[in-house]
């Protein structure tokens, strides 16, 4: 393929316009070449794809505009707690979409779509700070701070963009900023810190003893809590990894206890009974 046009769609995202390959210098013949053998595929009328596009990004352009929200944050890797519906962002001046492009879709409408590599983010999604700011106008409390944990921990943005970010959300979830943490290296372990935190009982995310660690949360003064996965049990490595730790954590004096993502979803009144039992909470 061009290699003009693999350089814009490696600045781009893997999304480019008509208008910037010709302003590239990349004739029309070129661009149907790149479309005959599959390496560019149109999506919209003057946008095209690459080949190894996300679908994410294939599924955005061709609804005419670009992924926001839980959606944008998703294909960033932040740490979702269940599935949402796609959530696209639209231009409030764009021409009315059709049934098919808003079918399964939460559309947002709002202001011009930027173009893409104006500021060096892809075409086809919004940029975490701008994608968890459109979820914290309509989100609770748990998923707001899960959210911004995992931004922080992925290196998306730092804690003081973080932080302002929140300062400009609604006002009711201004106050929400103050338990933000970013130590997390899993929602479930930022879920678990908030409901322990609501039942009177601090949680330290990721302690570390000489020996082992980290563990996920120290809760109060003599429990770790470990939060483990379905494939976290079906790893052996993981799995004996695991034992040793448990046994360091009794030679300081702590209990484990060992829950799973399905008891902390299903069954946390358990959960809290077995930390108080082991804290004296």
């Amino acid at each position: 393929m061009d290699p003009v046009i693999v350089d814009l769609l490696r600045r781009h995202g893997g999304v480019i316009r008509r208008a910037d390959l010709f302003a590239a210098g990349v004739p029309d013949s070129r661009i149907r070449e790149a479309v005959g053998i599959g390496a560019l595929v149109r999506a919209r009328r003057g946008w095209y794809v690459g080949a190894d596009a996300p679908r994410e990004a294939r599924e955005a352009i061709s609804r005419g505009g670009r992924l926001t929200g839980r959606s944008a944050l998703r294909s960033y890797g932040v740490w979702m707690p269940s599935a949402h519906p796609l959530e696209i962002r639209v231009p409030a001046n764009a021409a009315r979409l059709r049934p098919e492009q808003t079918s399964g879709a939460l559309v947002h409408w709002s202001g011009e779509l930027r173009r893409p590599g104006r500021y060096g983010e892809d075409a086809w999604r919004d940029g975490p700070v701008e994608a968890l700011a459109v979820v914290l106008s309509r989100c609770d409390l748990e998923e707001a701070i899960v959210l911004a944990d995992s931004i922080i921990h992925l290196g998306l943005a730092d804690g003081a963009t973080v932080l302002s970010t929140f300062a400009n959300a609604p006002h009711r979830v201004r106050a929400w900023a103050t338990l933000i943490d970013g130590r997390a290296e899993a929602g479930g372990e930022t879920i678990a810190r908030l409901r322990l935190l609501e039942v009177g009982i601090h949680a330290t995310p990721q302690f570390r003893l000489p020996g082992a660690g980290p563990y996920d949360l120290r809760c109060g003064p003599s429990c770790l809590m470990e939060i483990d996965g379905r494939a976290h049990h079906d790893d052996p490595v993981a799995f004996e990894r695991d034992r040793a730790k448990d046994l360091v954590a009794r030679l300081w004096g702590y209990d484990v206890v060992r829950i799973t993502y399905r008891q902390l979803r299903d069954d946390w009144p358990a959960c809290v009974a077995a930390v108080r039992a082991s804290t004296g909470c």
